[in-house]
Parts: C-alpha cells; sequence; structure tokens
C-alpha cells in the first residue's frame, strides 16, 4: 500500500496539517479537517483522479504510470470513499478505490504502486 499524504491534500487542499498546523494523523483529525473542507462528512458525487504506477493487475504487463479517473457518480459511493479516508487515512482510501475499482472504473481488480499525485474534481470538471 502507497503512504503518501495524497489523499488527504486532494480531499482537504491542505498539506498534511489540519488549520492550525496540526499533523492530521488520527481519526478525528481526519474527521475534523473533512468537515471544515466539505462543510460536513456527507461527500457530493465527484471524481477522483490518481497519477501513479497503476493498472489492472500487480503483472509486470499491466502497470504503469498512468493518470485514471474514477467516477464516483453516486452520493453513497462518494460518501465511503470519504468515510473510508476518515476511518484509515490515505491508505484506507486508496484500499476503498481498489475494492469498489468495478463501480467506479469498470473492471473487478486494481492494483496501485507509488502514487505520484490525486486530484478530486466535481462531475463537471470543478476541482474541490
Amino acid at each position: 500500500m502507497n503512504d503518501s499524504a495524497e489523499f488527504f491534500r486532494a480531499i482537504t487542499g491542505r498539506q498534511g496539517a489540519d488549520a492550525h498546523g496540526q499533523a492530521v494523523t488520527t481519526r478525528a483529525a481526519r474527521a475534523l479537517a473533512v468537515k471544515q473542507t466539505l462543510g460536513g462528512t456527507a461527500a457530493k458525487p465527484m471524481r477522483v483522479v490518481v497519477s501513479a504506477d497503476q493498472g489492472p493487475s500487480s503483472d509486470e504487463g499491466y502497470h504503469r504510470p498512468r493518470t485514471v479517473s474514477f467516477e464516483l457518480d453516486d452520493p453513497t459511493l462518494a460518501d465511503g470513499f470519504v468515510q473510508s479516508y476518515i476511518d484509515g487515512g490515505d491508505e484506507g482510501a486508496q484500499q476503498w478505490l481498489i475494492d469498489n475499482v468495478d463501480l467506479t472504473y469498470g473492471l473487478d481488480r486494481w492494483w496501485f504502486g507509488e502514487i505520484s499525485s490525486v486530484d478530486i474534481e466535481g462531475l463537471d470538471g470543478d476541482h474541490r
């Protein structure tokens, strides 16, 4: 599992600290950061754009550097993703994408290597 702060930055627009400069390493701190950013913990449909060494399998022939858009077009998908981030941090968000790739990208499995960036957009293309 990749251990980057990219999901935090994408969800909250911040670089690994809450509004008071405290590192966001606990569930409570992540929940507060999400609440401050989204105006609550309920998420709206979104697109999660991940640039990473990734692919439909960890087999050498399938993973490579690429940018993939995961469509969380249902509020329950967006809520599940945000809640997974709150509960498990970047690793939780990444695992949620892997577990739900059939619903968000149309494949039955996915693999992530080193993540270089994550962006979250509204389905209209506006960055959050």
